[in-house]
């Protein structure tokens, strides 16, 4: 499908939003950073697209599409290498919900197939780094 503009080809409707995260994920990314330190780098919204290999063998088109429209809130990688160490969701009511907890557990499935594991934290006001950095060292920890 073709992307047709009556103004001219040159003119596209797209606006550049005012920032990457919400006032709620900016205050938690602060906090995972101070708990991350220099030991691991944080990224936000990952596909899990971008997390798989191999896709270029992938035949099942289900496959695809079933992580294709997916992301994870962070990614804790190694600073050096940026492999990804662990995946980081932050968790607001809406996870309360069955559909969206069936979404979670799929997501969290995917991720553990990877080798990836997850630190889930709830949505607060204020956050402890010092919590949040032990959080993830038990979920690394085997």
């Amino acid at each position: 499908m073709a992307l047709t503009n009556p103004e001219g080809p040159d003119v596209y409707p797209y606006k550049l939003i005012g920032s990457l995260l919400t006032r709620t994920e900016k205050v938690f990314f602060i906090a995972l950073r101070m708990a991350a330190g220099k030991r691991y780098a944080v990224f936000p919204k990952v596909r899990l697209l971008d997390l798989c290999r191999n896709l270029d063998g992938w035949t099942d088109t289900a496959a695809f599409n079933h992580v294709s429209q997916k992301h994870v809130d962070f990614v804790l990688c190694d600073p050096d290498t940026f492999r990804p160490v662990l995946a980081v969701e932050l968790d607001d009511r809406s996870h309360l919900r069955a559909r969206t907890r069936a979404r979670d557990g799929d997501k969290d499935e995917v991720l553990r197939t990877m080798g990836l594991g997850v630190y889930r934290q709830w949505v607060r006001r204020s956050y402890d780094p010092a919590a949040i950095a032990r959080g993830i060292e038990d979920q690394l920890t085997p």
